[in-house]
């Protein structure tokens, strides 16, 4: 009963608030640690206590959902019904899934392992085992969501072009930058940026022979320099339409975000 008691205290206050971080976080809502933490103590309590009743698989089925609907609804500060069954159903999948991942480690590490009540039970495993592999599992399911989450937010500012150097076309992944107020004054035109990395990957260095002045900037080191250069011309390639545009480039030592090469001017668009 001992050994019981400390599996399930560790499964339900560890486990259980690392899934409803990540439920929490996938759908959007905000709230407080010590709300989770309250409710993440509510589930572990049940969860020691359901076993000591006779309760047959079907009956045992319904009681967890109702304490998952239970603690989803306690940890959240939802603005609607909405966000709060989003929520629900993100901790039903993520409960399902890191289920599924703990029955795989154990089957790749050859450990014996029994289900009791719905629930994986293996004595011989270390505790910082399970905290560990339970950190592991949400940690690399919440990097994978940021990193969606992240990407779905560019993609209405990424845009295919192509820029014109002496003659010679370049494609790159452009990102329109509603930051970018940089301009040349000699030319009359907005100046789009690549980094020197970019440049030298496609390149485009030994075709940047006209160079037409210079930009000071500053970043977190100190101040810099970027060279600016001409551009014979800027491609865009939006939905049917083709947008030819006039524009110059500046180089920078800075490298930028690996989703795209240049980052466009919005004048352009």
């Amino acid at each position: 009963m001992l050994v019981y008691l400390e599996y399930a205290i560790i499964e339900n206050l560890v486990i259980d608030y690392f899934l409803l971080k990540v439920s929490l976080f996938f759908s959007g809502v905000k709230t407080k640690w010590y709300k989770k933490v309250f409710a993440v103590v509510i589930g572990t309590a049940f969860a020691i206590v359901l076993p000591l009743f006779y309760i047959n698989n079907i009956l045992a089925f319904f009681i967890k959902i109702l304490l998952a609907i239970s603690i989803v609804y306690i940890a959240g500060e939802y603005k609607s019904i909405k966000s709060y069954f989003l929520t629900l159903n993100i901790f039903l999948l993520c409960t399902f899934l890191t289920g599924g991942a703990c029955i795989a480690i154990l089957y790749l590490c050859n450990m014996q392992f029994v289900l009791k009540g719905g629930k994986v039970v293996n004595q011989g495993m270390p505790v910082a085992v399970i905290i560990g592999g339970a950190f592991i599992i949400t940690s690399v399911i919440l990097r994978v969501g940021k990193s969606i989450y992240r990407k779905k937010n560019l993609v209405p500012f990424m845009q295919k072009c192509q820029i014109v150097l002496g003659g010679k076309g370049f494609c790159l992944n452009g990102f329109v930058d509603t930051g970018n107020r940089l301009y040349d004054d000699k030319r009359g035109c907005p100046i789009i940026v690549v980094s020197k990395f970019v440049a030298e990957k496609h390149n485009l260095l030994p075709y940047l022979t006209e160079r037409v002045g210079s930009i000071n900037y500053s970043t977190i080191g100190g101040k810099s320099v970027m060279p600016i250069y001409k551009l014979s011309g800027v491609i865009l390639y939006i939905n049917d339409s083709v947008l030819y545009k006039t524009a110059s480039l500046g180089v920078s030592e800075n490298a930028y975000d690996k989703d795209y090469d240049i980052i466009l001017h919005p004048a352009l668009i």
